[in-house]
């Protein structure tokens, strides 16, 4: 999921040269070459706006070059980025991982993904996308107030789009412990085949329910996706527990060879309207009874 710390663990491989790092491999610019390029010119207002770490260039690096312009963009899987990430990843998502893949050694690399939206994607990705599974998480409370909803509408927005694609989910949103909008809304969300229309469709929905209700359903997805990743990963990393343990992120940067200075950061202060105790246990539930 976005805000746990994946852009931070890219620099630190990015700045190893051994490495070719894919970073957001399903976010929707990738299948854009217009896009791409206008990315990479504002590279480093992004970094400054979203708190990331400033690195040379765009994020997107991997994606520049010709051959991977001719070999990668074009088979971009767009379901990866919004309909799939609740579900299971398409044929075309695992040959696009498994092309990149090979982009990476055919450079004479170790390829690199950094996911945001691996979701419950994971486990059918895991022979091909790494021989090490790295799972970074954060505790939900501060993760959710690190989405900056209002002032970010793209994180949670997004997070609610991807909800409403999952087959499994969606269809037992109308029996939440947290009152919600219809489900009807949702199944409308479904039929936006354009980013723009959908998340703007997402954002009218997070206005019109409460902190609670926005915070009932990213945990709903948090504890899906955790579920998901925890159960194939080879390391797990938790960031805001990284930033106190220097024995664990030492053991980290000998095993893969990284340099992980700068971890200094202090997570956002959770919102003291929400009871989040209460909406956990909820929703803990409720996934039980959806199992």
């Amino acid at each position: 999921m976005w805000r746990t710390g994946s852009t931070f663990l890219f620099n630190a491989f990015r700045n190893q040269d051994s490495y070719l790092c894919f970073y957001e491999p399903f976010h929707e610019y990738i299948g854009s070459k217009r896009a791409l390029a206008r990315e990479r010119e504002q590279a480093e207002i992004r970094a400054a706006r979203l708190r990331h770490p400033v690195g040379a260039g765009s994020n997107f690096y991997a994606f520049h070059s010709q051959d991977a312009q001719r070999d990668l963009i074009p088979i971009f899987p767009y379901e990866a980025s919004v309909r799939c990430v609740l579900n299971k990843p398409s044929k075309r998502t695992v040959a696009y991982i498994k092309a990149c893949q090979e982009h990476a050694f055919e450079h004479g690399k170790t390829p690199f993904f950094g996911f945001c939206r691996s979701g419950t994607q994971t486990p059918k990705l895991k022979g091909v996308d790494a021989a090490v599974h790295i799972h970074l998480w954060r505790e939900p409370r501060t993760q959710f107030a690190s989405y900056d909803w209002p002032n970010n509408r793209y994180f949670l927005p997004q997070t609610i789009a991807q909800l409403c694609h999952s087959r499994k989910l969606h269809h037992h949103l109308d029996r939440f412990p947290v009152k919600l909008q219809p489900r009807e809304h949702f199944r409308r969300a479904i039929s936006f085949r354009r980013y723009e229309p959908l998340n703007a469709y997402t954002t009218r929905l997070l206005e019109a329910i409460s902190p609670a209700e926005r915070y009932a359903l990213f945990y709903l997805v948090w504890l899906v996706s955790r579920e998901s990743a925890s159960h194939v990963a080879d390391v797990s990393i938790n960031l805001d527990a990284l930033r106190s343990d220097h024995q664990q992120r030492e053991a980290i940067e000998a095993l893969f060879s990284i340099n992980m200075d700068g971890l200094s950061a202090q997570p956002r202060q959770a919102d003291p309207s929400i009871d989040y105790s209460v909406i956990e246990k909820q929703v803990e539930s409720q996934l039980a009874h959806f199992k």
